[in-house]
């Protein structure tokens, strides 16, 4: 773990704050009251304003970090928070998409050690190698699909727990501050939608920011009509 994930003692009052948001969210939704700790970034790059949720030692965390509370409206912490509640209101479907990924990596895994041995032992045998490399190639290939099935179900989870937030953020108030504040450290690409960036967009782990404020966008539509 990162020195910077390390839990910040000496914010009673910031993370009371969180605490508060947390508890009534997850009063409303019926979920456990996870616990909440401050920390300075959740991920490497800026210590910008956001929050993730873990748990350790099977413990159910959100980690919020201090520029969030320092920064964001109401609106936009509570959306922030209530998005990492989705993912724990969420972890049956992700437990059993995890169990999907860890057998097609296990798949992998075997097509490839069993490949590989099998065209090295083929010299001292006297046998044909060609099985071996096209058990490596196809091992090789489905470690491609693994990766492309694990940003898959990573964006698919964002945007689950984009959905659940928008009952507590029907106006997008915060979803809008939250994304602004991330826009303001990292802009989101602009401009056509390139081959490069169709190729890119695949191994991403969170969809594009318009893309998820779109979703929402459609989502509240259809709830009004």
């Amino acid at each position: 773990m990162s020195r910077d994930r390390y839990v910040i003692d000496g914010y009673d009052e910031l993370q009371k704050a969180a605490r508060i948001h947390v508890a009534r969210i997850s009063g409303e939704e019926g979920l456990q009251v996870p616990e909440v700790t401050i920390v300075q970034a959740v991920e490497p790059g800026p210590f910008r304003a956001d929050a993730h949720f873990t748990t350790p030692k099977g413990v159910s965390t959100i980690e919020v970090t201090e520029r969030a509370l320092r920064e964001l409206s109401i609106e936009g912490l509570a959306f922030l928070l209530a998005h990492e509640l989705g993912h724990l209101a969420d972890a049956a479907w992700c437990a059993r998409r995890t169990r999907v990924l860890v057998a097609v990596f296990s798949l992998a895994g075997v097509l490839m050690l069993g490949g590989f041995l099998a065209a090295a032992l083929a010299g001292y045998f006297n046998a044909s190698s060609l099985g071996g490399f096209a058990a490596l190639v196809i091992g090789l290939v489905t470690l491609g699909v693994w990766l492309l099935m694990a940003c898959a179900i990573s964006r698919a989870g964002e945007m689950r727990a984009d959905m659940f937030a928008l009952r507590h953020d029907p106006e997008l108030t915060g979803a809008r501050d939250v994304f602004d504040s991330w826009e303001a450290d990292n802009p989101d690409p602009t401009g056509p939608m390139t081959l490069r960036r169709r190729v890119s967009f695949l191994f991403r782990t969170r969809p594009y920011r318009s893309t998820r404020l779109r979703t929402m966008q459609a989502a509240l539509s259809r709830n009004t009509r």
